[in-house]
């Protein structure tokens, strides 16, 4: 017999295939340039956001090097918080 999931569980679980920016000013470069600001699921293939990284100008005058990376801890409660407010 299978054991029923709460929501909680169910988020907690979705929130370790999460991924998210490595931008340190995500809401210049994210809002601009890509969408990845906000928690999104992994994706597969070749194209995947983890997988290569975007030359992004518009953080600081040099040019710097951003890619997707998974949610750490901290993160990942602040989106099951989040989650759970909807």
């Amino acid at each position: 017999m299978q054991k029923l999931l709460t929501k909680k569980q169910r988020l907690e679980q979705q929130a370790k295939k999460m991924m998210i920016c490595t931008a340190t000013k995500k809401k210049e470069h994210c809002i601009v340039q890509c969408f990845h600001g906000i928690p999104h699921k992994k994706e597969s293939g070749r194209e995947a956001c983890h997988l290569n990284s975007e030359y992004c100008d518009i953080l600081s005058p040099r040019i710097v090097k951003v890619t997707c990376k998974p949610l750490n801890k901290k993160q990942q409660k602040q989106w099951i918080k989040e989650e759970m407010k909807k």
